[in-house]
């Protein structure tokens, strides 16, 4: 049993795989009201990377996401229904192969998906243990998916595989670079009828090589979303200044876990994130709208109208893509659900290359 300064986090050492044939921890948060109220049944919300979700003592990091701290608050404050957590530790060098569908590179080396494997882990000997040793109730309605990174495809993955099992899913920072050969075409042969009925998406707009992959994961969700026969919500969120980190992570845990197992409340501002200044020629900036909640809950609304008053001079892409055209001031506005806002941006002069400098004789 360890602590996270947290009494109601049981820890479970050495839980054998039958399919991978390998032991690793689980670690269980309990919620407030699980040992006084002793017929209750709870939902659950399993996450991959276990030593990484609750205190920072055994995270690679040094950092954890304090889900049980983050958890207990929104409970306690009225906003979310009380979850029992099942963190499922990764084994270090297996992390990589056992959360990939598919086989692919990283750092050069060629590397064996055993995702399918790690899923009947979970499904066929996780969730039993858990089902029979704590009070949980079962459907996809009240079992939930998440994780980040490398956790975030596999969450993705696992829940659109299995709908009928995993009903909510948190997939947060997704490495959606891997396999993009593979990937896309699952993504696309995704029926709008048979998907878990509540999806999270989130990606830090600073992550660099894996935004790509997620706009083009995200963009065939948001189609799919829109088709008729489409049976489930999505909210995601583009996350200003946002960065691939456990402490990142910690910081926004709350959207997620409002979003599938709370009350996000409702939309009291609206904020525009864009640059100050943006110089001619570069076509690297976004806008980036933020509806907040009076939860706490924050998500990109997309719906939102988003426009320039000089477009002759600053021009919005239809991706929110930042165009200057000359050199002057605009004022960016936005508009979502009765909220309005504005960022004034000053288009500028590229900076001028440095002279070099002059070679000294020897």
């Amino acid at each position: 049993m360890k602590d996270y300064s947290q009494p109601d986090c049981n820890f479970l050492h050495r839980f054998y795989s039958r399919a991978l044939d390998n032991f690793r921890s689980l670690y269980i948060y309990l919620p407030p009201s699980y040992k006084t109220d002793s017929e209750r049944l709870y939902p659950v919300l399993y996450m991959h990377d276990g030593q990484n979700i609750f205190g920072g003592e055994e995270s690679y990091s040094g950092m954890g996401w304090e889900i049980h701290q983050t958890a207990d608050d929104l409970i306690r404050g009225g906003a979310m229904e009380e979850i029992v957590i099942v963190g499922i530790a990764n084994i270090g060098a297996e992390r990589l192969s056992e959360y990939a569908h598919y086989d692919f590179f990283s750092m050069g080396k060629s590397v064996q998906g055993r995702g399918e494997l790690y899923e009947q882990f979970v499904l066929e000997d996780v969730m039993p243990f858990v089902e029979a040793n704590f009070r949980v109730l079962t459907g996809p309605e009240n079992t939930g998916l998440m994780g980040s990174s490398m956790g975030g495809l596999v969450t993705f993955m696992m829940g659109t595989r299995h709908p009928d099992v995993f009903g909510r899913l948190g997939i947060v920072s997704p490495s959606f670079w891997w396999s993009p050969k593979d990937l896309l075409p699952y993504v696309d042969s995704l029926k709008p009828a048979e998907m878990p009925e509540r999806i999270w998406i989130d990606m830090g707009d600073t992550e660099g090589g894996l935004k790509e992959g997620f706009d083009a994961v995200l963009d065939r969700l948001l189609e799919l979303r829109s088709d008729h026969k489409a049976s489930f919500d999505m909210e995601a969120w583009v996350v200003p200044g946002g960065k691939h980190s456990e402490y990142d992570w910690q910081m926004r845990a709350h959207c997620p876990l409002l979003y599938l197992f709370g009350d996000i409340g409702s939309p009291v501002a609206l904020e525009l994130h864009a640059p100050e200044t943006i110089a001619l020629g570069d076509q690297s900036r976004f806008l980036r709208p933020v509806l907040t909640f009076d939860s706490g809950f924050c998500v990109t609304p997309f719906e939102a109208a988003c426009w320039s008053s000089a477009p002759e001079v600053l021009s919005l892409g239809w991706n929110l893509q930042l165009f200057p055209n000359t050199i002057g001031k605009a004022i960016l506005h936005g508009a979502c659900q009765q909220l309005t806002a504005a960022w004034s941006c000053t288009v500028i002069e590229p900076a001028k290359p440095s002279a070099k400098r002059r070679r000294h004789k020897a």
